[in-house]
């Protein structure tokens, strides 16, 4: 067997001049990457946390939806009012949208944001078309709902 295993199978590299510069400078790639995508996803938060939109639903007499507004309306929602992608799947929903008016709503896309706010009503100057009201995601404002025309 010979004296250093590693090197013969292929699964270590001589710790020579080149090969340190090599992986410093991957380091710095991967670091340069990394404070990109936190720039970036505290510019969609910041965004968020302004934006309103509004979701149209079928409703009852009573104001209640006939159904509820899910995470995946609000995701369409806001691609559609803001061109803004988030994946459903970041967006919770909690308690489930079931009635008109504001309701806020928290996306887990990015980083330690704070809750977002936002409003819904039959007439709420936030509204606008979709399913039920519900808006905004991390650092975003809720929906404002109406009554489907």
């Amino acid at each position: 067997m010979p004296a250093n295993f590693l090197l013969p199978q292929g699964l270590a590299v001589p710790a020579d001049d080149k090969m340190v510069e090599q992986i410093r400078q991957r380091e710095e790639a991967t670091r340069r990457r990394a404070e990109k995508a936190l720039h970036d996803a505290r510019e969609v938060s910041a965004r968020l946390r302004k934006l309103t939109v509004t979701i149209y639903a079928k409703t009852g007499e009573a104001g209640r939806l006939f159904g509820s507004v899910t995470n995946a309306d609000i995701a369409q929602q806001l691609k559609r009012e803001a061109g803004l992608e988030i994946d459903k799947r970041k967006i919770a929903v909690e308690p489930p949208i079931k009635s008109l008016g504001p309701h806020e709503v928290r996306s887990s896309s990015t980083p330690r944001s704070p809750k977002p706010s936002g409003s819904s009503s039959p007439r709420s100057e936030h509204t606008s078309a979709g399913a039920a009201g519900v808006g905004g995601a991390r650092a975003g404002r809720a929906v404002g709902a109406r009554p489907a025309p």
